[in-house]
């Protein structure tokens, strides 16, 4: 029987609300330019958060009232809806958004069910590796990690996006080894997860650029690499303290998605460094208090579901992070909380909730 603690930690969640709230302010400062010239409305992209991060904060407040072992119960049908709601965006059956078919249109949002998909994975493997030799049977655990993984691959590189793909890769990843699986079986995930990554990589020059632009991004600073060389450049001229809210030159058409992808480079240039190394600090307190909550919970389902939700969180913000301090390739992963997209923070706000009713668990 699990023990219920009278509340949940609440310190994850005011994290999670500052991070989105300071996200909101950004996107302001970050998008007015875009909005102003393209919609005629400076408070479009702000506006649009602003509900997502409403939407987003009631679930959150919600899902953390639903005990955990709802999510057991239902991880299949889950996985199944996900699977379901991706499939006419792989058929192309919907309108494309900005030229690719992640999204569908719901007016004042939009609705991206990859990131539905990354809860929904770690949710059935959660589920599915409760009972520890199951992670360590090839035909019960690893053999439905590798259908699952190829499933979700098949129909995001239809849409596409890669990073998404990236995330629910390495956090299903980081799940099956928390797990206990077997260590070539791993090693064969990892084989598996490398090379339909690499695939997926070089099916597109456009990803195939991003890759060059990283191995040598002084060989065309106005072509390939000209995305990470104007992020670098805001970070540069930022300095300790920045220029001042609201006075980034970047934002003026230079750095391309300053809202959305590169807001970080946004931060920094206008608030500087040392404000930058405590949003860090931020999602690494975040990653800790989550991880925390799982290790105490006496329920292995619920150790599984909150430190898999808890790595999806961090490896989103580092893959982000580093893209734009030219660390690693650029990916098209947000910094969760913070850059601009309704569906991610909607649902970063739903892992929260679900590890928020977890952390009232435990010893």
């Amino acid at each position: 029987m699990r023990l219920l603690k009278k509340r949940s930690d609440y310190l994850i969640a005011f994290v999670a609300l500052g991070l989105a709230i300071l996200g909101i302010v950004l996107i302001y400062s970050a998008g007015v330019v875009i909005a102003e010239k393209f919609y005629r409305n400076p408070y479009y992209f702000v506006s649009r958060q602003l509900l997502a991060f409403i939407v987003g904060s009631l679930i959150m407040i919600t899902f953390a009232q639903i005990d955990f072992g709802f999510w057991r119960k239902n991880a299949l049908y889950l996985l199944l809806l996900s699977f379901l709601l991706l499939i006419p965006l792989a058929l192309h059956l919907v309108r494309p958004i900005n030229g690719v078919y992640r999204w569908y249109d719901l007016g004042a949002l939009a609705f991206q069910p990859s990131e539905f998909l990354k809860i929904s994975v770690l949710v059935y493997f959660a589920a599915i590796f409760e009972k520890e030799q199951r992670a360590k049977n090839f035909y019960s655990g690893t053999l439905p990690f590798f259908v699952i993984i190829l499933l979700s691959a098949i129909l995001i590189i239809r849409e596409p996006d890669l990073g998404s793909l990236i995330v629910i890769f390495l956090s299903a990843l980081a799940l099956f080894l928390l797990a206990g699986a077997n260590f070539f079986h791993l090693s064969l995930a990892g084989l598996l997860i490398g090379a339909t990554a690499t695939i997926f990589a070089f099916s597109a020059p456009y990803r195939l650029n991003r890759i060059k632009a990283f191995l040598n991004p002084g060989a065309d600073v106005l072509g390939i690499g000209y995305h990470s060389n104007q992020a670098l450049i805001a970070i540069g001229t930022g300095g300790l303290f920045g220029k001042g809210f609201g006075e980034s030159v970047q934002k003026h058409f230079y750095l391309p998605e300053p809202h959305t992808d590169s807001i970080f480079a946004i931060l920094v240039e206008e608030l500087g460094a040392l404000p930058a190394a405590f949003i860090v600090l931020a999602f690494l307190f975040l990653f800790w208090r989550g991880f925390r909550a799982a290790l105490l919970c006496e329920d292995r389902f619920g150790y599984l579901l909150a430190s898999g939700l808890s790595t999806m969180l961090l490896i989103e913000a580092f893959i982000n992070l580093s893209a734009m301090m030219r660390l690693l390739p650029l990916t098209g992963i947000t910094l969760p909380f913070i850059s601009y997209g309704g569906s991610n923070l909607i649902f970063s706000f739903m892992a929260v909730g679900i590890i928020l009713n977890v952390s009232k668990h435990g010893r």
